[in-house]
């Protein structure tokens, strides 16, 4: 099990490890109808293996040193609006993997202003799903990947600082692409492995560098949509 210090892992039967000095305690979580507190300078945050988790509230601000967030094998994830939305957190990496969420409504809105890294595997998405990314102005998402999914409709892609290193989908089994990813200036974006229904918008908008577009299974696709100016390398 990954235990990094100062971490905060929580998972099924009720198991918490926790690596910290002393400190006041700020937060709580309910899981399963007991209220879990929460370390004010936990750095890692892991929560899996469990049936339901509830989350909202602004715990991210609160948790003044937090680092990485880990949610990982729950089969229902109740999320309210305002959990992700927390702007001033100091939250750097977000990693979703193997979970349903339950009341997404469309649209997986994370409002970091730190944020660098947000990586999404073995995700179900039985409806369309936008992505909307908020940082701060000038902030350089070092990665945004989505491996392993099954995704009904890939709606849009926004990322606020339109900048992201590396922009990843692989491997992903996707009905159809509806519209496409909002990026600039990216060093590299890799498109491969992927069953896609039917691809009916893809846009990169400038300056996209090291673009890979291979060993995907594409049953109707739009090429004109696609968009690609500057490439270096276009495979």
């Amino acid at each position: 099990m990954w235990e990094p210090l100062n971490s905060f892992v929580l998972k099924n039967p009720l198991q918490l490890v926790s690596q910290y000095s002393p400190a006041p305690v700020l937060q709580s979580l309910i899981y399963e109808n007991r209220h879990i507190n929460i370390p004010d300078n936990t750095q890692h945050w892991r929560i899996g293996g469990c049936s339901t988790v509830h989350l909202s509230g602004p715990t991210l601000t609160s948790l003044n040193n937090i680092h990485t967030l880990h949610l990982h094998d729950i089969d229902h994830v109740h999320l309210a609006y305002d959990f992700f939305t927390q702007y001033n957190s100091p939250l750097q990496i977000l990693r979703l993997s193997h979970c349903t969420f339950d009341t997404l409504q469309g649209s997986l809105n994370i409002h970091a202003h730190k944020l660098k890294n947000i990586s999404l595997e073995k995700m179900n998405w039985n409806d369309q799903i936008d992505i909307l990314i908020q940082t701060q102005e000038g902030q350089q998402l070092d990665l945004v990947a989505i491996r392993n999914s099954n995704i009904k409709v890939l709606g849009e892609i926004n990322l606020s600082s339109r900048y992201v290193h590396t922009f990843v989908l692989e491997n992903n089994n996707i009905g159809s692409i509806k519209t496409g990813a909002i990026i600039q200036d990216s060093h590299e974006t890799i498109i491969q492995g992927n069953y896609i229904g039917a691809l009916n918008f893809l846009s990169m908008d400038t300056d996209t560098y090291n673009f890979t577009l291979q060993g995907n299974t594409i049953k109707s696709l739009a090429l004109e949509s696609l968009v690609v100016n500057s490439a270096i390398l276009l495979q």
